[in-house]
């Protein structure tokens, strides 16, 4: 996850998954007023991602 897949926040957090029946969840910490607060590198009021994949994860086809 980076500031490009999440609009919510530009301060992603290390990941953690999950599997979850034929899902994985990736669960993950930023800060969505980021710019607002005057200590963006603290580890206090931050905010919890959740995203969802499909399993099995499949690699994206190369076009040639």
């Amino acid at each position: 996850m980076d500031s490009i897949n999440c609009k919510w926040s530009k301060i992603i957090g290390l990941p953690s998954v999950v599997e979850v029946g034929k899902k994985l969840a990736i669960l993950y910490d930023g800060k969505s007023d980021f710019g607002k607060s005057v200590n963006i590198k603290t580890h206090m009021e931050r905010d919890i991602g959740l995203a969802w994949l499909d399993l099995p994860l499949v690699l994206p086809q190369k076009k040639y």
